[in-house]
């Protein structure tokens, strides 16, 4: 995460991270073939839009994008989800 703060505005690694639920639900649809119920689209779209809305991503910018910093953020996301997949 710092390393994506370190190149990205603060708001847009955040809310990189807080893409961790749509990638548990992409993991499920993919690995066991189990669709979401309608309402879990709807409530993962809510959710990355109050988070942005949140940080104030709008406010921020995009400026200079840094492609590691969006990689590290994805990254970060990944590793927050895999840790909700595979964790104790």
């Amino acid at each position: 995460m710092f390393l994506a703060i370190a190149r990205l505005p603060v708001a847009m690694a955040i809310v990189l991270q807080n893409m961790a639920p749509a990638l548990v639900v992409l993991w499920s649809l993919l690995t066991h073939r189990r669709r979401p119920a309608a309402t879990v689209p709807i409530a993962l779209a809510a959710m990355i839009i109050g988070v942005a809305f949140v940080v104030d991503l709008p406010a921020a910018g995009t400026g200079q994008i840094s492609l590691t910093g969006l990689a590290y953020g994805l990254l970060t996301a990944v590793a927050v989800a895999s840790f909700s997949i595979l964790g104790p």
